[in-house]
């Protein structure tokens, strides 16, 4: 017997439709190759195999009885190299977890793009879910406004810029006129921010640049997606990142309200643990939110 390394599954499959055809030429129309080339992969078989597959007639070709004994391995060999190869082929080579606030959604479509091989699956939580859960293991790649140091593991890179706004009804935009100052708008109550934390509802901040001490307490919201979406629907004010709020705009729910003075921004970072995320797929998911257009 020769070497099993040099054993080639092409070589078995076209021994294979000799053996199933009882011809060498039609075997070589069947595989798409020249007889010649048939005739070199059954001889490399024998070799490996030590032994004589085919014996020559005046018409065609017959299998040996040793062939015959060989033939149901060989077919089952083939079968199961196929059935690996269509496995592969049928599921992505890799499958992250991304964690993001509701608002940072809009970037995930970016992300997919860029990891055509990639499963991408998508938590859409809280940043302090992200801060809380980053140690268990439910994510491999987080975004967040604003840099955190999420635990040992995690690195951190900056990757775009987001602006933050303040929204209202056309209703009450109209009401609110033109470049409102600060002290109109301490007198219309806010759509606040609220999380959950160790079974309680704390308050949380939307970084408006009216401290939450100083303005009028409206409905509450956990994402600024659902903020926005109360201001719609209600004469309230919502402040928060640019983007969460397109939609809206777009269908003329909600207009942005400018203030003198007011030019917020937050930097978006992209968080990949080291250990679980391949240098490749973190370098084209910087190249992809990096060149995403901004607000």
């Amino acid at each position: 017997m020769g070497d099993l390394a040099e054993l080639r599954i092409p070589d078995v499959a076209t021994f294979l439709a000799v053996a199933r055809l009882g011809s060498i030429t039609a075997a070589a129309r069947d595989q798409r190759v020249t007889p010649s080339q048939v005739s070199k992969a059954v001889a490399r078989l024998e070799r490996v195999l030590g032994r004589t597959l085919l014996s020559r007639r005046a018409r065609g070709v017959a299998l040996t009885e040793d062939a015959s004994t060989v033939v149901p391995a060989l077919d089952d060999l083939v079968t199961r190299a196929r059935n690996l190869a269509e496995e592969k082929l049928a599921q992505p080579r890799r499958r992250v977890t991304i964690a993001t606030p509701s608002y940072l959604t809009s970037f995930i479509a970016g992300i997919v793009g860029a990891l055509p091989e990639v499963r991408v699956r998508t938590l859409e939580v809280g940043l302090s879910f992200i801060r809380g859960y980053a140690t268990e293991g439910l994510f491999d790649i987080a975004l967040t406004l604003g840099a955190e140091r999420l635990a040992p593991g995690w690195v951190a890179t900056r990757v775009a810029t987001v602006r933050r706004g303040l929204f209202a009804s056309p209703r009450l935009a109209r009401t609110l006129g033109a470049k409102p100052s600060p002290t109109r708008l301490r007198a219309i109550p806010f759509v606040t921010p609220v999380y959950q934390s160790a079974n309680q509802i704390l308050p949380g901040d939307d970084g408006c640049p009216i401290p939450r001490s100083e303005r009028q307490i409206g409905h509450e919201a956990a994402t600024a997606a659902i903020a926005f979406e109360i201001a719609a629907a209600s004469d309230q004010l919502a402040f928060g990142p640019v983007l969460a709020a397109r939609g809206l705009v777009r269908a003329g729910s909600l207009v942005e309200i400018k203030i003198p003075g007011w030019k917020l921004a937050d930097a978006l970072y992209l968080h990949t643990h080291e250990d679980r995320v391949l240098s490749a797929i973190q370098r084209a998911m910087i190249e992809a939110l990096r060149s995403a257009p901004e607000d």
